[in-house]
């Protein structure tokens, strides 16, 4: 008989405010925090511009998702380490319907497009383009 070794966390979120309640989450509770549907977030500020830098890559779906449920917890006045939400998060987006990974895909998309715009791809040169090539002439 195999035993596999499975380990349960638990977050206890200890509230002072009598208007959050004390909660106690585990691997089993279906998260408590949703982002707002359908998102209000701008494509565009997902892509941080600073003068001078080439700005991060667009951001995904997921990470999209991810950032408003952070911001959801703090508006709602908790504080969690960041391993603890991001877990939280991941299990919160396996359990959303298809029309919310379809509308935050779409605001992927719409960021990355920015993206391109702002950062347009150089074109890449081959090897031996790269090189340089001196010719030289004889005469004879």
């Amino acid at each position: 008989m195999m035993h596999q070794n499975s380990q349960t966390s638990f977050v206890f979120i200890n509230s002072s405010d009598p208007t959050l309640p004390n909660q106690v989450i585990n691997d089993n509770t279906s998260p408590f925090f949703k982002p707002p549907f359908p998102p209000l977030i701008n494509p565009r500020d997902l892509i941080s511009l600073s003068e001078g830098r080439t700005p991060a890559r667009a951001p995904n779906a997921f990470i999209i998702y991810r950032k408003l449920f952070i911001q959801n917890t703090k508006d709602e006045g908790y504080t969690l380490p960041m391993t603890v939400i991001s877990t939280m998060a991941s299990k919160s987006w396996e359990q959303e319907p298809d029309i919310v990974k379809i509308e935050y895909k779409r605001i992927a998309k719409e960021a990355f497009d920015y993206y391109c715009e702002i950062c347009p791809k150089q074109k890449q040169h081959g090897k031996r383009e790269k090189w340089n090539i001196c010719e030289f002439y004889f005469k004879f």
